[in-house]
């Protein structure tokens, strides 16, 4: 299969390599950006796909390996936001499918933080009384 390629997209790509490899930006920084953008290039010239799971749209299209806590592995060819999201919070891992590399998704904890009350006029005037 033949694709043509932008000479603007290929340099904006190309830009986002230069400036990630020269910033002084953190790792995970660095790499958010990179897949933006290698997502964002391979978009432009192939077009997105379908969420495995509800068939919407999807512009960035990365291949999603889930393990769930009973050992039960899924391998979706891509997600939407919605999905991707529904699926973090049931797997106990997650990895997305770069080319021919592997990127740990970070599990948020399952423990909630605590709620601090925020200060409103309203509370505020009725601890003046």
């Amino acid at each position: 299969m033949e694709y043509k390629i932008n000479s603007q997209d290929l340099e904006e790509y190309f830009a986002t390599l230069a400036r990630c490899s020269e910033s002084a930006m953190d790792d995970d920084t660095k790499l958010r950006e990179l897949m933006r953008s290698y997502a964002e290039l391979k978009f432009r010239v192939m077009g997105g796909s379908h969420c495995a799971v509800c068939r919407s749209h999807v512009r960035h299209v990365f291949p999603v390996i889930a393990e769930q806590a009973s050992g039960e592995v899924k391998e979706l060819e891509c997600l939407c936001t919605r999905c991707f999201e529904g699926e973090k919070s049931t797997a106990v891992r997650m990895v997305l499918v770069v080319g021919h590399n592997r990127v740990k998704v970070k599990m948020s904890s399952h423990e909630a933080e605590p709620i601090r009350p925020v200060a409103t006029r309203a509370t505020r005037s009725s601890r003046a009384r």
